[in-house]
């Protein structure tokens, strides 16, 4: 918050929650049960004794009629629940979970000044986990003075992004909700928190969970710091922060020192210390949305043959005068429904053509692709070793009949 508000200095934000459906469940941080609470025991083991009528909010019969109903104390005496303030009450159970407990022998009843009280048995398990429900407000994670301070320290001057979130909070929703190998999705990256939080975790804890983070190149303004470092684009102070950050976590991994210091408002929680250091992987690929690397085909509007001359010469490649090898081999990927984060390496195997071999854990066959000019006979050998299913994709002037017959013999073979 800052004193430039006009009447209260604002010191919170709001962060909106939502499921797309009930297949997705928030994952609570667990933590070892105390031994210690369980004060009471009996022939069954250790066990701590919890009031069967609810308290706090929502704690008068009104709110739950059904869960007002009588329980034979000990005597004989029907009891019924109060509420906290005198008031009619009801139970913290309905009847289902109420006759269970006292099937199994799980209420314990107590003699006090103002009569018999229920209580519920719940019985120590060393093997059960304490779950700890997060708090609606976050008071000790972080600020957004921590992330504003985070952006300085990466790129030694103030303000390059307005009003950036703080990475540890980011950290904290992220680490109990998504599991190793997990994407983050972020729609609107800004100066890349999400993708900073992602890597950080996945250094402090050895996972491999992934980020996608979309950003449209909107002009950094000519009065802004990114502007005054040569920033034109909000994309480009995205992709520079997410450089910085994993050379900041290189740089900690070879010294193997806490890898990031908490915020001052987090001084309760230990230093994040680096986890299998060599199992980081800091690298990242940028893809931007373009037009299609292939060429369309125009239909041929003349009238004479020389006028068509043109656009068969113009056929003569299927690509465009600004296609790359690197955008042609992507787009390829997404046609043959590979991801963009398919493994694609040089395979060894062939020697005298330049064959990128295509891998996913999405996929049962692979792709074998190559753009060269011509597919020696060398290639078309080794080829043999591929399997029924998997594809190998080339132009369609690189090949002749017999060496298009022969491919097509041992795998699913396609032309451009």
């Amino acid at each position: 918050g800052g004193q430039t508000d006009e009447f209260f200095v604002t010191e919170h934000e709001y962060i909106t929650v939502y499921r797309k459906s009930n297949d997705f469940c928030w994952a609570d941080e667990l933590s070892d049960d105390d031994e210690n609470a369980y004060n009471k025991s009996d022939e069954s083991g250790k066990f701590k004794a919890v009031k069967l009528a609810k308290w706090g909010t929502g704690a008068r019969k009104e709110d739950r009629p059904t869960m007002h109903f009588p329980l034979v104390a000990p005597n004989g005496e029907e009891i019924l629940p109060i509420a906290p303030d005198g008031n009619p009450g009801r139970w913290r159970v309905g009847k289902e979970r109420m006759k269970h407990l006292l099937e199994n022998e799980l209420i314990l009843w107590e003699k006090k000044d103002e009569g018999w009280r229920a209580y519920e048995k719940i019985y120590y398990d060393e093997n059960k986990s304490k779950r700890l429900k997060m708090r609606s407000i976050f008071y000790k994670i972080a600020t957004t003075a921590d992330g504003t301070n985070e952006l300085t320290n990466l790129f030694d001057v103030k303000d390059v992004f307005d009003n950036p979130k703080p990475t540890a909070l980011l950290k904290e929703l992220i680490k109990n909700n998504l599991s190793n190998n997990d994407f983050v999705l972020d729609f609107f990256a800004g100066s890349g928190t999400i993708a900073n939080a992602v890597l950080e975790l996945n250094a402090e804890e050895g996972t491999n969970r992934k980020f996608i983070c979309v950003q449209i190149p909107e002009e950094t303004k000519r009065t802004s710091a990114a502007f005054r470092l040569k920033y034109k684009t909000i994309l480009e102070v995205t992709k520079e922060r997410i450089r910085r950050a994993s050379l900041k976590i290189k740089s900690k991994q070879k010294s193997n020192l806490p890898l990031f210091a908490q915020a001052k408002s987090n001084g309760d929680n230990p230093k994040s210390k680096i986890h299998n250091p060599q199992s980081s992987d800091l690298g990242f690929k940028v893809f931007r949305l373009e037009r299609s690397n292939f060429r369309a085909w125009t239909d041929f509007t003349g009238q004479k043959f020389s006028d068509f001359r043109p656009l068969l010469e113009s056929a003569e490649t299927p690509f465009v005068a600004e296609a790359t090898n690197d955008g042609i081999l992507n787009e390829i990927l997404l046609l043959e429904g590979f991801p963009l984060n398919s493994k694609v390496t040089l395979d060894s195997g062939f020697q005298r053509n330049k064959v990128h071999r295509v891998t996913s854990e999405f996929s049962e066959h692979r792709l074998f692709i190559t753009l060269d000019d011509e597919v020696w006979e060398e290639t078309i050998d080794c080829a043999a070793d591929l399997d029924k299913n998997d594809i190998f994709i080339c132009l369609d002037n690189s090949l002749n009949d017999e060496s298009k017959v022969r491919l097509a013999d041992v795998c699913r073979l396609k032309t451009i």
